[in-house]
């Protein structure tokens, strides 16, 4: 390996230990000497992983953060770093990562001047859209129920006297079905567009521990304060939204052998367009089979039944801390459960822990 840093590349630095009350401020000086570099060499510090290590060593209990990092490296470190660097990535504490994917995407020519309409303004939707704007396509983002705060007045309505609102609820409106979930975003897969989004939604003002955190939860009271953010700069970049608008079909062409979409038939009336992102949720079933009808080809997906467990958070403190004041310094225990299927017996797993 004759170079082994690009002009700018990106590193995960492994097992770096934190003490408790420890600042993280420590974490960029630690990476880059553990990486062999020099700590002005690093544009950006990400924290990917963090855990708790409370192994018992020699009869006592001492508890250590173990933090894994992600930094981007301008220019190559040379002589004595560049070895130093080279025998960290021997020593596996050092592995090169992907660059991070960016939210934005490179339309080919015929695309470029472009009008694309978005079906849903849940995260996939809002994304999407936020994603071909800033690649210069015109986006125009329907969603059958309301902007926010018309659809919460809905939602406090719906709780008050329980007369429900078919297109502004619990699932219809801006921000979709996790608006009123407590805005769980983990996922438990990997991929190189999470650390974009999530740095899109820490700058709308989420927590910054949701880049690092495994179960991360924005909380409904803060995702109520992001979304407005999120759409002003969708807006910016020239989104166009048309709220409490249905999709009733589209219009379409048979092209080469391929179904073109001309134009979105709406409640409102007919949108043209170039192409179209459906990002529905879970619940238009009516919107899908009227689409269908038009031939649209839909399999049905497998679906998971999800019932509700409480424990008293003391329980599991003592359970997975051994010592409920350990819960003062470390904040509430989670765990998580899992059960393989066979012999006609379903599985099971633990999903959200919401202490």
């Amino acid at each position: 390996m004759e170079r082994i840093v690009a002009q700018s590349s990106c590193w995960r630095v492994l097992g770096l230990k934190v003490d408790l009350d420890e600042p993280e401020a420590r974490l960029r000086e630690r990476a880059a000497e553990r990486a062999g570099i020099d700590p002005k060499s690093i544009l950006s510090l990400r924290v990917a992983r963090k855990s708790l290590d409370a192994r018992v060593r020699r009869g006592r209990r001492s508890l250590q953060f173990v933090v894994h990092v992600d930094v981007e490296v301008t220019g190559g470190p040379e002589g004595s770093e560049s070895t130093a660097l080279r025998r960290a990535v021997r020593a596996g504490h050092l592995v090169e990562q992907p660059p991070t994917s960016q939210l934005h995407v490179k339309p080919p020519p015929k695309l470029r001047a472009a009008r694309f309409a978005v079906v849903g303004s849940g995260p996939a939707g809002l994304f999407a859209a936020l994603a071909l704007a800033r690649s210069g396509v015109e986006v125009d983002l329907f969603d059958r129920g309301p902007a926010l705060a018309e659809r919460s007045r809905a939602v406090a309505g719906f709780l008050r006297n329980r007369v429900l609102n078919p297109e502004a609820n619990l699932l219809f409106g801006e921000g979709g079905a996790g608006t009123y979930s407590d805005g769980k975003i983990y996922t438990r897969v990997d991929h190189p567009l999470e650390p974009s989004i999530l740095k899109e939604l820490v700058e709308c003002g989420a927590p910054p521990e949701i880049a690092w955190d495994a179960r991360a939860h924005i909380g409904t009271d803060r995702l109520h304060r992001i979304l407005p953010r999120l759409r002003a700069r969708l807006l910016d970049a020239g989104v166009t939204f048309h709220w409490s608008t249905s999709i009733m079909g589209w219009r379409s062409v048979e092209q080469g052998g391929q179904r073109k979409v001309l134009a979105l038939e709406t409640e409102s009336g007919e949108f043209g367009c170039d192409g179209v992102v459906l990002a529905l949720g879970h619940s238009a079933q009516d919107t899908l089979e009227q689409l269908a009808r038009q031939g649209l080809v839909v399999a049905a997906k497998p679906f998971q039944l999800g019932v509700r467990v409480e424990h008293p958070q003391a329980l599991i403190d003592r359970g997975r801390f051994g010592d409920e004041a350990l819960a003062k310094e470390l904040g509430a225990a989670y765990y998580g459960l899992s059960s393989r299927g066979g012999s006609g017996v379903a599985a099971a797993h633990s999903f959200c822990m919401c202490p």
